[in-house]
């Protein structure tokens, strides 16, 4: 090819030299090693090499197949290293016959930089130099474009579409707008214009459950921004798109058929000494949890600091000049010694209570303020004016800080007495005066931020201490390397589970410190938490499963979502706007799990009747036969409930949804689930009488006590065509099946339940006649097995999909 605007020179990479994959996974091997003993750093370099190569594969297999289109959802926890399984993903692609990458950060300019500064320092840098990191602009600047194009297509021919080319991997970053996904669009056709359709480029949606999904689902109408991205990925060169998040319910609860679905999940486990929202609910991290009660209106409404954020302020300063001073015992618990490790020499504060300017500049001056006051303190202390009674008072405050730690287990007690000294407290004043605070919100030059917005270690390295006031760009991808003290008032009145989530800044590698560490929030947020720690674990079990099984999660078999809202329970899965308004959201109350009404199919009759003759029979199930009427089953084991479940012989639709709840008795739902709930299910004696021999039933229908009023099929429905097809066999005609007008549950079932004297899960299954005239027994039109579930008190569980 010698198409003149090609000018760019490149240096290739030796042939002979590492891969581009090879030579990062040196370099992360290098960190870890840093960061943990032998044994350890080997299992943790193994681990992040398993995880990235078990993703890479899968893409491998795409580019030797005949698929235009790969899709997977790329799960981790917060903060947990995704951003480094991603780097990997882009190796691999600087590796491979990858002629272009995309990246799309976020929505806010800093997590763009933060993203440019993290490709630069840990690929574009690595020996070889991989890849070209190229800033997209808007198609709109005409100039910036052009020679935006010209370097992106000269990188693209200089690889010429092979694997292991030696020539750096163009890597686009862009903005998660119309704008820029648009000119993401643009150049992409370019290059499929310039050298075939059959290029393969590769998108990374970082944060994917943020602005990638449609906004406007619910309207049954397409954002802009996602008809942008949409058409990067219909483009008519072959693709892969990898969704990166912490929280995928936006992903998965969106339009069935969306342009951006996921075909397949893959997990990114988190690393050794991950400190997630599992650790920081734990019983041992409770002394690390402070209750705030005088936080009561905003904070542009706060006359004066509360005590509250006064306590958090002044602990937070006393564990930093631990840091400072003894860093032996502020890492303790460090698998390997301060001394033999390279730590970011900077501690940080978080206080995250509104998304309003209006409150951050408020926060601003509380907090200045405070730490003004503090410092006043600090120098009477070490010149010698304070007075007798306030020095008492103030090395008191911190003698009940220090008390606090103590019970988190932090060896702080010992240190008091140096710290109480004229040179302690020079070091002390020291620290507090090299302390930066500033605001983190989406306008950088706003006077609430104070200047530059801390980005990577080497910004925070510039100041012994930060104090960051959460603004709007806390909920995705910042990140606070050094985080002691979260301050967290953030909170809605109907809060939505992923955005929640992605707050939690606490999150990250702290297991080292976590004793020092602490979250000041009030009691609600507390429960908050815990309701969280729930749900985000049995998400990722399910995760986990579907990424084993590799089961497709697109399309009719995409599987359903489970969350469970205790009573009281506030939370969403996500904010409603993206949500499919096809969705099933069925909510399991005090009441009905599920009764079926499309029960009175022959053909079905007599399948479900074997079904319960063989069911029994392969469980092995003991009888507690209460009364004549009943087989009574206790505590049935949740395997065999579900094989029931998902065996059941009904309409399509009523399967599909037997399916879902029977999920609910997946172990891996933990407390999300049934499975730890006792359950008792009632099966009819009749129903046993006649299921050795079922043409006995023709004779006895006249023994069905339990009758329901029921529609007739649009065709009609007659009990003699039913006896007919059950004698023979044979499915009615779907518009001759009645289906039934009410539930089957009612006062007589009702009663089964109130006969049981703990809270349980309670199955009843038991014949039924269908009557078209209600109470008149000669007007029957079929006969059906009526299976219903009871849920138990207190419980709140919904299942949400698209069954």
């Amino acid at each position: 090819m010698s198409d003149p605007r090609f000018t760019l020179q490149l240096v290739p990479r030796s042939p002979e030299g590492q891969g581009a994959l090879e030579t990062y996974f040196s370099a992360e091997a290098q960190k870890s090693r840093k960061r943990l003993p032998g044994a350890q750093a080997d299992d943790a370099i193994r681990s992040f090499r398993d995880a990235v190569t078990h993703l890479t594969n899968r893409c491998d297999d795409f580019l030797t197949g005949n698929a235009k289109q790969i899709c997977h959802l790329v799960l981790g926890k917060v903060q947990s290293g995704k951003t480094a399984h991603l780097l990997g993903s882009l190796a691999w692609a600087a590796d491979s016959q990858i002629r272009a990458a995309v990246v799309f950060t976020g929505i806010t300019d800093s997590l763009n930089e933060q993203t440019c500064k993290r490709l630069e320092s840990d690929l574009a840098e690595l020996s070889g130099n991989p890849i070209r990191v190229l800033v997209v602009p808007t198609v709109r600047n005409r100039r910036d474009f052009a020679e935006f194009m010209e370097t992106l297509l000269g990188l693209a021919h200089s690889r010429s579409g092979i694997a292991h080319s030696g020539q750096p991997l163009p890597v686009l970053v862009a903005l998660k707008n119309r704008a820029r996904a648009t000119a993401v669009a643009t150049a992409f056709a370019q290059l499929a214009e310039v050298f075939g359709e059959s290029s393969t480029v590769l998108a990374i949606d970082d944060e994917s459950d943020q602005a990638s999904q449609n906004a406007k689902s619910r309207q049954r109408k397409v954002a802009p921004t996602y008809r942008a991205l949409a058409a990067v990925r219909s483009l008519p060169m072959r693709n892969i798109w990898l969704s990166y998040t912490a929280t995928p319910q936006a992903v998965l609860l969106t339009d069935r058929q969306g342009e951006l679905r996921p075909d397949f999940v893959a997990v990114v486990p988190p690393g050794i000494g991950y400190f997630g929202i599992s650790e920081a609910m734990a019983e041992n991290f409770s002394p690390g949890r402070v209750e705030v009660t005088d936080f009561r209106v905003r904070a542009s409404r706060q006359p004066s600091c509360p005590q509250s954020l006064s306590d958090a302020i002044w602990r937070f300063f006393l564990t930093a000049w631990v840091r400072s001073q003894f860093p032996s015992n502020f890492y303790c618990d460090a698998s390997i010694p301060y001394e033999a490790s390279q730590r970011l020499d900077s501690t940080q504060m978080l206080i995250h209570e509104s998304g309003m300017h209006t409150d951050h500049n408020r926060m601003l001056r509380l907090v200045e303020d405070e730490w003004e006051g503090l410092k006043r303190l600090a120098v009477k202390y070490v010149n010698g004016s304070l007075a007798e009674a306030d020095r008492s008072s103030y090395m008191q405050t911190f003698s009940d800080i220090a008390e606090q730690l103590d019970k988190a287990g932090a060896p702080i007690v010992p240190l008091m007495t140096e710290f109480g000294t004229a040179e302690g407290q020079s070091r002390f004043l020291n620290l507090l005066s090299d302390c930066k605070i500033a605001v983190i919100n989406s306008d950088a030059t706003a006077q609430a931020a104070h200047g530059h917005r801390p980005v990577d270690d080497k910004d925070y390295a510039q100041h012994k201490t930060w104090i960051l006031i959460g603004g709007d760009i806390l909920g995705r991808g910042i990140t606070i390397p050094h985080l002691t003290v979260s301050y967290f008032l953030r909170s809605s009145k109907s809060p939505n589970f992923d955005t929640v989530l992605q707050q939690l800044r606490f999150c990250g590698y702290r297991r080292d410190y976590a004793k020092w560490t602490s979250i000041h929030a009030p009691l609600q947020s507390f429960e908050d938490l815990k309701h969280m720690e729930i749900v985000d674990r049995a998400v990722w079990e399910r995760a986990a499963a579907w990424d084993r099984d590799e089961v497709r999660i697109i399309g009719e078999t995409m599987p359903r979502v489970f969350y469970v809202s205790p009573a009281g329970a506030r939370f969403e899965p996500t904010r409603s706007s993206v949500r499919d308004p096809d969705i099933s959201d069925h909510s399991i109350g005090t009441d009905s799990i599920f009764g079926l009404r499309e029960i009175f199919d022959p053909r079905d009759f007599r399948e479900n009747l074997a079904l319960l003759k063989r069911w029994k029979a392969e469980a092995g199930l003991a009888e507690n036969q209460s009364d004549s009427k009943w087989l009574r089953f206790d505590d049935v084991p949740p395997r065999s409930l579900v094989r029931l479940m998902t065996s059941w012989s009904g309409s399509a639709d009523e399967c599909r949804r037997l399916e879902a709840v029977s999920e609910l008795f997946d172990p891996g739902l933990q407390e999300l689930g049934l499975v730890d709930v006792p359950s008792v299910t009632f099966v009819s004696q009749f129903l046993a009488d006649v299921w050795d021999s079922p043409t006995d039933l023709i004779n006895r229908l006249g023994e069905i006590q339990v009758t329901r009023g029921a529609r007739p099929g649009l065709s009609g429905s007659s009990l003699g065509e039913w006896r007919e097809a059950f004698q023979n066999q044979e499915f009615l005609p779907p518009n001759h099946r009645p289906v039934l007008k009410t539930p089957h549950i009612g006062g007589g079932q009702r009663s089964l339940r109130d006969g049981i004297p703990h809270s349980a899960v309670i199955f009843i299954i038991e014949p039924i006649l269908a009557l078209e005239e209600s109470r008149n027994v000669s007007s029957a039109m079929a006969g059906g097995i009526g299976f219903a579930a009871l849920s138990p008190t207190n419980f709140e569980i919904r299942t949400i999909g698209h069954a």
